[in-house]
């Protein structure tokens, strides 16, 4: 069970990070920096 709760509890997780990931890749785009964070991420 708690295995379970665990891999629930990564997958919601992984999920709230990506969700700010896309968000800030959004921003960056809207904003036309002259720089990007990608290289940090990729």
């Amino acid at each position: 069970m708690e295995n379970k709760e665990l891999a629930t509890g990564n997958g919601f997780l992984f999920r709230f990070v990506m969700q700010i990931f896309h968000f800030i890749t959004f921003f960056l785009k809207n904003t036309k920096e002259p720089f990007t964070l990608q290289g940090y991420f990729l």
